[in-house]
């Protein structure tokens, strides 16, 4: 049965792969993702059939090219329809290892996955991070995280977390619970980082990184809590490292646009959150006990 899920969640994860393509194409463009409502050629703008546009499949099938005008089509397309199916398939494999993880917890992630994709597809290409990906979500993930608040004490922790984690307080209310502590985590996600992204401008005199950054981060706040969300956003420089260093090995200088980063780094501390957190907990009482100890003296 597993088997079976886990290739469904892959098929799944293809589709919703192809409809993000026409996100990233569309949206940057300001044109709408519903007119026309089927994909078209991006060259000759011809709408194509629905056997030219099998996940996956026709792709390979037409041999890379448009049937109409004969053009190369980008690896993006099957780029992206690869990674959605992989990580989807994945994440249900994740998921069925925690005690903690219902049905809207997979759901949400799934979400989430799509939303960093497509953002990071699109900042790569154009430097900008739609508002229309990240706030919309975030206000939907505050809304859902009220039905399962789990998702705001890292559900790879199981039910104990409720209690150790906050939402205990609320006794029976723990949808309330889950609802207010996922405004709480955009409000502190979101803040963190705009704060941080106003002190590197004043470092750097220049813009540290785009608005759009922080609404992501706000976004990753309301589904997998503000500790993810600042693991997350620390964590990402390092992809910025490995960019860097494919910079150094090509001796080509291009911009570096900082969503993509995030998105990867958002990405691993979901799939990691059981490591990922009592590390980054532990380090943050150390930090603590640390600024007592110099207040004391």
């Amino acid at each position: 049965m597993n088997t079976i899920l886990t290739f469904w969640f892959f098929a799944l994860g293809a589709a919703v792969g192809s409809f993000l393509n026409v996100c990233i194409y569309r949206l940057p463009r300001d044109k709408s993702v519903n007119d026309p409502p089927r994909s078209f050629c991006p060259s000759c703008g011809h709408q194509l059939s629905w056997f030219d546009n099998i996940p996956l499949v026709s792709f390979f099938l037409l041999g890379r090219c448009c049937r109409h005008c004969g053009l190369l089509i980008s690896w993006r397309y099957v780029l992206v329809e690869t990674l959605t199916a992989c990580l989807f398939a994945l994440l249900y494999i994740r998921c069925n290892t925690w005690e903690g993880a219902r049905w809207g917890v997979l759901m949400a992630y799934c979400v989430l996955i799509a939303a960093l994709i497509a953002s990071t597809f699109i900042d790569a290409e154009f430097f900008i991070i739609p508002d229309i990906i990240t706030l919309p979500l975030a206000l939907a993930g505050i809304l859902w995280c009220g039905f399962f608040p789990e998702l705001q004490t890292a559900p790879a922790f199981g039910e104990q977390a409720h209690i150790s984690r906050g939402l205990a307080m609320y006794g029976r209310q723990a949808n309330l619970g889950g609802f207010i502590s996922a405004a709480i985590s955009v409000a502190i996600s979101g803040g963190v980082v705009y704060g941080l992204r106003a002190i590197g401008t004043l470092i750097f005199k220049r813009e540290a990184m785009g608005i759009g950054d922080v609404k992501l981060m706000m976004m990753v706040g309301a589904l997998l809590g503000w500790k993810l969300a600042i693991c997350a956003f620390f964590i990402a420089p390092f992809f910025g490292v490995m960019f860097g260093i494919r910079q150094l090995i090509t001796r080509k200088q291009s911009e570096m646009p900082y969503g993509p980063h995030l998105a990867a780094a958002t990405i691993l501390v979901m799939f990691f959150q059981d490591a990922v957190l009592p590390r980054f907990e532990n380090y943050a009482r150390a930090m603590a006990q640390l600024f007592q100890m110099i207040a004391g003296r």
